[in-house]
């Protein structure tokens, strides 16, 4: 651990990998300390923690891919939608995705946690969030192959990633 300005960060993310900093109420010479434990950055500044940055994954598709669907990872190292209905992927479950590929061999990001918004969400705050068929997400109860919470509804547009694990439906 080491205290950096917040541009000496940002940098340091950059050669990390790729994520997400709201750095708009900070001074670039604001000093930060950049803590790594087990891939999750935590920003402290002035001692406080005041921000747990939202680390983006990238990924090559195994097929093309739209945003906002649960993927699985592969053998191969390629990314695919996960089905509840296939009781293969059952654990397989990696994160979401925030960005699509529009052909197989493209780059794509995925969060394996963390906050998520979009507009065209409607979500009901009491119900979690599953894993649904081709990588949906969905608040209906899957009743063959599997059942897995990744989400829940923060407010109707946002949502917190928690990958829980799968309940095989017999």
């Amino acid at each position: 651990m080491s205290d950096l300005t917040l541009k000496q960060y940002q940098q340091n993310i950059a050669l990390l990998g790729q994520e997400t900093v709201n750095a708009e109420f900070f001074n670039r010479e604001t000093p930060v300390e950049l803590v790594n434990e087990e891939r999750d950055l935590i920003l402290v500044v002035s001692g406080a923690i005041v921000q747990t940055p939202t680390v983006l994954f990238t990924g090559v598709a195994g097929e093309v891919l739209s945003a906002l669907r649960v993927v699985k990872g592969s053998s191969n190292g390629r990314l695919w939608y996960c089905s509840s209905v296939v009781v293969g992927d059952s654990g397989l479950v990696i994160g979401i995705t925030t960005t699509s590929a529009s052909a197989a061999g493209a780059t794509v990001s995925y969060m394996k946690d963390g906050e998520m918004t979009d507009s065209s969400w409607n979500w009901d705050t009491t119900k979690p969030i599953y894993c649904g068929t081709d990588g949906a997400l969905t608040q209906t109860v899957p009743t063959s192959g599997f059942r897995q919470v990744v989400a829940v509804p923060l407010s109707p547009t946002k949502i917190s990633i928690q990958i829980k694990e799968p309940i095989i439906l017999l």
